[in-house]
């Protein structure tokens, strides 16, 4: 997911809690990742077989949801707030 971005640009990977993560935190200090773990729900709802999931799947769920307008980012999309910045930083 990484490999068209400029590797200079990343810093830290998140995920959601699990074991995995030494330090867990309560989910309401984390608004965004769980406002994104709603919006990911709206493709894969509860009870579904991940065992079953295709990576175009995968593919097409994150373009519908980095590609929707949203009021934070002044109803532009995550894509375009993310690839101005990148384009920003990287041609000024």
């Amino acid at each position: 997911m990484f490999k068209a971005m400029p590797i200079k640009f990343i810093k830290t990977f998140t995920c959601d809690n699990g074991k995995e993560f030494t330090k867990p935190y309560h989910s309401w200090e984390r608004g965004t990742n769980e406002n994104t773990n709603g919006l990911i729900r709206q493709y894969f709802t509860k009870g579904y077989n991940f065992e079953n999931i295709t990576k175009e799947d995968l593919a097409l769920a994150a373009h519908k949801i980095n590609h929707r307008p949203r009021k934070v980012l002044g109803f532009r999309t995550a894509h375009e707030v993310f690839w101005s910045e990148i384009k920003e930083r990287c041609c000024n």
